[in-house]
C-alpha cells in the first residue's frame, strides 16, 4: 500500500506540474470525482482526494461524496488513483467500478 501511495503521489506531482489533465466540463457540482466542483475532473481533484486521505486537508461531506469514486464509503488514495486513471484516459467512467479493464489494478 506504502508503494501505492507512493505511485499516486508522483503521478499528482507531475500532472500538476503540467497544468493537470481537464477532460473539460462535465456539469453539476455532483459529478463524481469532481472534488473542487469546477465543473470538470482534474488532477487537483485527485490531489484533495489524496491530501484528504493523509489527512492533510479536510473535505466537505459533499467533497466526500465526489471523491468516493469506489463506492465504499471511503476516501483514500485508491480513490485518488481512479480519478488519475479516469483523467488519463485509462478508464472511461467514474460512474461503475470495475465495469472498465483500467479498474482491473484496483480491485
Amino acid at each position: 500500500m506504502k508503494r501505492l501511495n507512493i505511485l499516486v503521489s508522483i503521478v499528482i506531482v507531475c500532472a500538476v506540474a503540467l497544468g493537470g489533465f481537464a477532460l473539460g466540463a462535465l456539469g453539476s457540482s455532483s459529478i463524481a470525482g469532481d472534488v473542487d466542483f469546477d465543473g470538470k475532473v482534474t488532477a487537483e481533484d485527485a490531489l484533495l482526494v489524496l491530501r484528504a486521505s493523509a489527512d492533510l486537508d479536510m473535505l466537505t461531506a459533499e467533497q466526500r461524496k465526489a471523491a468516493d469514486v469506489t463506492y465504499d464509503s471511503k476516501v483514500n488514495s485508491v480513490d485518488a488513483l481512479r480519478i488519475l486513471l479516469y483523467i488519463s484516459g485509462n478508464i472511461s467512467d467514474l460512474g461503475n467500478i470495475g465495469s472498465e479493464e483500467g479498474d482491473d489494478i484496483i480491485i
